[in-house]
């Protein structure tokens, strides 16, 4: 499995990206490769982490998007990633400035996804993920601890900038 750590992140970005695959298979495909994105995270190479942390980056706001449309479908992968989205804070104590630097954009990307759309933003697109795609009575996201969470995750985002000076 470690060996082969660059063809599964190459095979996920490949997904992330193909046009010609329905979105039921490449759920199915992505969602596969979650467990395996977060035994990368436990790894102690420095290669394996970082672009772990930016293939998760790319892949959270599918994995998301999708969680909203397909709660049932969705759950285990999205808990999961919520266990990587943790794993992947824990990054920003380190003292490599390449994973820290990964680790950041992965912040700014769940604070972005778990931000409700702003409505007088002209520049918004219907494949825009936000909060405002998800139902208001959802199984398991909870909207309102969603955007809790993306305000501590800005207030964080904003210290460490603040802090690197």
């Amino acid at each position: 499995m470690l060996n082969d750590w660059k063809k599964v992140i190459e095979n996920i970005r490949n997904t992330i990206n193909k046009d010609g695959i329905s979105e039921n298979n490449k759920r199915i495909e992505l969602s596969q490769h979650i467990p395996t994105l977060k035994a990368y995270l436990t790894e102690t190479d420095h290669d394996i982490i970082r672009n772990t942390i930016q293939i998760c980056s790319d892949l959270y706001p599918f994995i998301f998007s999708q969680s909203c449309r397909y709660p049932k479908d969705m759950h285990e992968s999205y808990t999961t990633f919520k266990q990587i989205k943790n794993l992947i804070i824990e990054f920003l104590k380190t003292s490599n400035d390449c994973i820290k630097i990964n680790s950041l954009k992965f912040l700014s990307v769940l604070i972005q996804v778990q931000t409700a759309a702003d409505p007088n933003n002209k520049n918004t697109t219907k494949n825009d993920v936000s909060l405002e795609i998800c139902p208001p009575n959802h199984p398991y996201l909870d909207t309102e601890q969603l955007a809790i969470e993306s305000k501590q995750y800005f207030d964080v985002l904003t210290h460490l900038i603040l802090s690197e000076k």
